[in-house]
């Protein structure tokens, strides 16, 4: 596992988390979020209802997060085409 690349928040969501630190296997390609893993559970399952609830609320922003999720998940499987 190595240092892969950090995503930077901001706005409203830079208030629950102002980045997150990703790692990736170089042998398979697997990829997390070092910061989200790290948290301890209480700390991570407030982050997840608080950020989901903004996102879901947010409806102007729902596509936002859905094509920053979509970019995110075609970066992780492009190395294998």
């Amino acid at each position: 596992m190595g240092y892969y690349f950090t995503t930077e928040f901001e706005g409203e969501v830079a208030k629950l988390l102002d980045k997150s630190i990703y790692h990736k296997c170089k042998e398979c390609g697997f990829t997390f979020s070092k910061t989200l893993f790290e948290m301890d559970y209480e700390a991570w399952s407030k982050l997840n209802l608080d950020t989901h609830t903004y996102w879901e609320l947010m409806s102007k922003n729902n596509l936002d997060y859905s094509v920053k999720q979509l970019m995110l998940f075609l970066a992780t499987i492009t190395q294998y085409y």
